[in-house]
């Protein structure tokens, strides 16, 4: 072998580590990049107390980032993009917001008075979405199918009650 092979042969060596080298560090970044989003998943749900009967909707706030996150509002959207959220939101914790979510939990967030939310939906309202915002201002809103669901389980509960309790 000549000198001149033998250069050729490192020459390619050395290339293709080069480009080996190179795709391993752009998808290591990739994933990291991915790795460090913030993440999160809001959805309805309906609550119950089964010592007096009462039941709330709640917002179920999801942390799957792989950092904790600061959840400072939740609330509802409206078909004309208003924003209705909680005056006085209760976690499961019973502390209000702002709530530290760690990674990989979940916290429910609960209207102290669903009423309000019932009265506006007698007149019309429609809710199509939920969403959330941490304290640094990311923001997530979820069209949600089973809102609906969730507002007519919760009325229905409500009106059982009121009959049960009226005689």
């Amino acid at each position: 072998m000549t000198d001149e092979t033998i250069n050729r042969i490192l020459g390619v060596i050395g290339a293709v580590c080069g480009v080996v080298a190179t795709l391993v560090s752009v998808w290591t970044a990739r994933k990291q990049a991915a790795d460090d989003r913030l993440q999160m998943f809001v959805t309805p749900i309906v609550t119950f107390d089964p010592v007096t009967g009462a039941a709330w909707l709640a917002l179920e706030v999801v942390n799957t980032s792989k950092i904790s996150l600061e959840i400072s509002q939740v609330g509802l959207i409206t078909d004309d993009g208003s924003r209705l959220f909680p005056f006085t939101p209760l976690v499961d914790s019973g502390q209000g917001l702002p709530h530290m979510l760690h990674p990989r939990r979940k916290v429910s967030v609960r209207f102290h008075d669903s009423s309000p939310i019932l009265r506006l939906l007698d007149r019309g309202v429609t809710l199509v979405a939920v969403y959330a915002v941490t304290s640094c201002g990311f923001e997530v809103q979820n069209p949600s199918p089973v809102l609906e669901e969730r507002l007519q389980s919760l009325k229905n509960h409500l009106s059982r009650r009121n009959r049960h309790l009226t005689g």
